[in-house]
């Protein structure tokens, strides 16, 4: 891996790890890069991080690219990133709960 890692790409990460000598790396990799999450319990959703990245970059890079990406994760009448992660979604529960208890079961899975 030569400069700087292409974090918005998902399939550079075996190389990100694998740099980084993780024993886990695998588990790391696969976890990253499922497209759904047993949160425990039963529940399973799908995945946030793709979401998360293209608000990310419309926040960081407010460019009419990087706001088309966005958008298609924003349902109408949502027109803003702070309305779309308040926005109620399966159960009742805020978008960002979601993606709180997403992000915490990839680090759990990433752990073992």
């Amino acid at each position: 891996m030569n400069g700087e890692p292409k974090w918005f790409d998902t399939l550079a990460l075996p190389d990100m790890t694998a740099g980084l000598c993780l024993e886990n790396s695998g588990i790391i990799d696969s976890s990253i890069t499922a497209s759904m999450i047993d949160t425990g319990g039963g529940i399973i959703l799908k995945s946030p991080l793709e979401e998360i990245r293209c608000i990310r970059n419309f926040v960081a890079h407010k460019n009419i690219g990087t706001l088309t990406k966005a958008q298609d994760y924003m349902r109408l009448p949502v027109r803003d990133v702070f309305a779309h992660i308040r926005e109620k979604t399966e159960g009742g529960l805020p978008r960002f709960c979601h993606w709180i208890d997403s992000l915490g079961a990839l680090a759990e899975a990433s752990v073992y």
